[in-house]
């Protein structure tokens, strides 16, 4: 593809506000590629109930009415004392549930970098984002498709994509959490792994509250993208939006681009799409 999502970009950098003006116009074009819809969650229909509490932290599950009876549903891990706490909000990869992931209860221990977060003051959120697992009934009437594949197809006719409806979920998790008392409303930050990775990525680059991003094994030059998870596609994404483009609509937050050791990110294809973003 020679289109140079980069070329249409004219970043005013005068000063903060005259930057947000010159690139407001990509971040509604980002909403729109995604699916997204406006104003359709309920907070006062939001579902918090404990499932497990220790000495040094609790554990909710939360469910966030959003639009035709779809729900944000998630885990909420309290660190004890009073609030406001800064949240983190952590998207897993698509093959965990957040019950496997945070591991509350009396199985083995979060992973510690999880449980830092909480011995350090902050509350940490997983939300329940749909699985890329063929484990649903209707998979096997579709020879072996997982679910987010299917839903990919039930939701293109209508413009929705499944990288929207990750975003959705983390947004209404975002206007619900921004409204209690014991969260501190501006230190809402996000941590994507692989697919939670482009998640993250988009939630930042369209919601302007959420105040630092780190991406781990998901940044880099997206010119392979037909290669990827089909239920990743958005109509028209390398016309405007590189990985690049979107660092641009987070600038000037805190964004981090990690790789694990294990990462399927090949390097040099990270620090390429870090190298064209180091513009913004």
């Amino acid at each position: 593809d020679d289109a140079d999502p980069m070329g249409c970009y004219q970043p005013d950098f005068t000063s903060p506000d005259a930057y947000q003006a010159s690139i407001a116009a990509h971040r509604r074009d980002c909403r729109k590629m995604l699916g997204l819809v406006d104003g359709q969650g309920n907070l006062a229909g939001a579902d918090r109930h404990e499932i497990g509490a220790s000495d040094a932290c609790r554990v909710q599950r939360i469910a966030v009415p959003m639009f035709a009876g779809l729900q944000a549903r998630g885990l909420l891990l309290s660190p004890a004392g009073e609030g406001p706490h800064p949240v983190v909000i952590v998207c897993p990869d698509a093959d965990t549930w957040p019950e496997r992931f945070a591991r509350p209860g009396s199985g083995p221990t979060p992973p510690p970098w999880l449980s830092a977060f909480v011995a350090r003051g902050a509350s940490v959120y997983v939300p329940q984002s749909i699985e890329r697992l063929p484990d649903h009934p209707y998979s096997k009437t579709t020879n072996n498709k997982d679910r987010r594949m299917i839903l990919y197809r039930l939701g293109y006719p209508v413009g929705r994509t499944m990288p929207g409806l990750d975003v959705q979920d983390v947004l209404a998790a975002v206007d619900y959490l921004a409204a209690q008392d014991d969260v501190d409303a501006e230190r809402i930050g996000l941590v994507g792994l692989g697919q939670g990775g482009m998640t993250a990525l988009y939630s930042a680059a369209v919601d302007r509250r959420i105040s630092a991003v780190v991406v781990a094994d998901y940044f880099q030059v997206r010119d392979h993208c037909w290669q990827e998870p089909v239920d990743r596609r958005l109509s028209g994404q390398l016309l405007e939006f590189g990985d690049a483009e979107l660092a641009a609509l987070i600038a000037p937050r805190p964004l981090w681009i990690a790789q694990s050791p294990d990462s399927p990110v090949p390097a040099d294809r990270a620090l390429a799409e870090v190298r064209r973003a180091a513009r913004f």
